[in-house]
Parts: C-alpha cells; sequence; structure tokens
C-alpha cells in the first residue's frame, strides 16, 4: 500500500478513536453530539478526498513519464539507422551525391540501401541545409561509420562535407559537452596532444593523441 494512503487512512482511524471518545461522554446533549457526528463526517469526506487526489495526481504522473519513456525509444529507433550529411551543397542531385559519398566510404553500400534523402530545415540561399540519409538498416550504417576517416581521400568536390549519426536533442547536447572538454583540454595541454571525442551514442569518450600522428 502506498504509504501515503496508508498515512491517510491512520488519520482517519485517530479521529474516529477521538470522536468515539467524545460520543460516549454520557454527560453530552444530544444537540452536540449531532455536532461531533457532523464534525466528524466532515472531517472523514475531507480526508477522503484529499487521498483521492494525492493518488489521482501520482497516477497521472506515472503515465506521463511512461508516455515520455515511450517517444523517446520511439526516437531513439526512428533515427538508429539515419545518418546526417553536413556541407553538401544543394542541387538536384543529392540522392546521387550522398550515393557517390556513401560508396567511397563503403563497398557494401547500394542503391536499395538508401531509402531517403531529405534536406532539413527552410531553405536558406545563404546556407547549406544539412540532409538526412535514411538507411535500410543499422549494419549498413555502422560500416560507414567504420570508414569515415576515408572523407580525407575524397574528391575535392566533396572535400568539406561532414558525416555523423542522427542524434536526438538530448544526446547532441551530451556529445556537444564531450566536445566542449576535449577543445578545453586540448588548449591547456602544453605537451603537443590533440583530443577527440570517440565512442558510439551515448558512450562516448575523450581520447588524446600526438599531433604528428596527424596526415
Amino acid at each position: 500500500m502506498n504509504l501515503n494512503v496508508r498515512s491517510e487512512i491512520e488519520n482517519i482511524k485517530m479521529i474516529m478513536s477521538s470522536n468515539k471518545n467524545k460520543l460516549d461522554d454520557s454527560d453530552r446533549s444530544d444537540a452536540v453530539i449531532r455536532t461531533e457526528i457532523d464534525k466528524l463526517k466532515s472531517e472523514m469526506s475531507d480526508t477522503f478526498a484529499s487521498i483521492v487526489k494525492k493518488n489521482v495526481d501520482v497516477v497521472n504522473n506515472e503515465v506521463k513519464s511512461v508516455q515520455k519513456t515511450l517517444h523517446e525509444n520511439s526516437d531513439l529507433k526512428e533515427r538508429e539507422s539515419n545518418l546526417i550529411v553536413f556541407c553538401l551543397l544543394e542541387n538536384n542531385n543529392d540522392r546521387s551525391n550522398v550515393l557517390k559519398v556513401l560508396k567511397h566510404l563503403s563497398d557494401d553500400v547500394s542503391d536499395r540501401d538508401v531509402i531517403k534523402v531529405t534536406r532539413l530545415g527552410k531553405k536558406d540561399e545563404n546556407k547549406t541545409r544539412p540532409l538526412l540519409i535514411k538507411l535500410v538498416d543499422v549494419a549498413i550504417k555502422d560500416s560507414i561509420m567504420r570508414n569515415v576517416y576515408k572523407l580525407k581521400s575524397i574528391t575535392n568536390e566533396f572535400a568539406h562535407i561532414g558525416l555523423s549519426v542522427d542524434l536526438t536533442k538530448e544526446q547532441r547536447q551530451e556529445y556537444k559537452i564531450f566536445v566542449n572538454d576535449a577543445k578545453i583540454k586540448e588548449s591547456a595541454d602544453k605537451e603537443g596532444f590533440l583530443y577527440r571525442v570517440r565512442g558510439t551514442v551515448g558512450k562516448w569518450r575523450i581520447i588524446k593523441f600526438p599531433k604528428r600522428l596527424v596526415q
């Protein structure tokens, strides 16, 4: 039983016991007894109403919490096979350009593996919108991301693009914290090390390595 409910019931018992003692006093007049009875009824009614309200609030909060969790899990499931491409110039060849990039990164990619390619946000002549790439499954996405370092050897046409997994708002905020921490560590480093964020989503870590290892 909920501890709050048990406490309220104990309070009711105390009220009833107290009023019973008062009713047992034979010197009281009928009018006094009726007053005590009416008071007891009122107190019990108020107490039960309070118990009901508190438990309704608890149930509502629990329902909202479950709904939020279900929504978050659904969102994660929807994004798990997605990639985001940044700084790819906008034109009518988005799909073919995306396929060129992905096939450069992984031999496992075929045309049918790319379900959808969509620009995110409203069109703005002053900036390039990111591209959402929906892939057929997680395995293809992982194959591509394992070879993301190959972007360094891509043709000049795609030299400045970036590629990342599709993160939720909370995940982007978490990742940003790691990136900022890495920048702070690198700025304070006096031994010539670089600091980068590595790892899978939700399991990020900061690693350091000598600058001379960077081509």
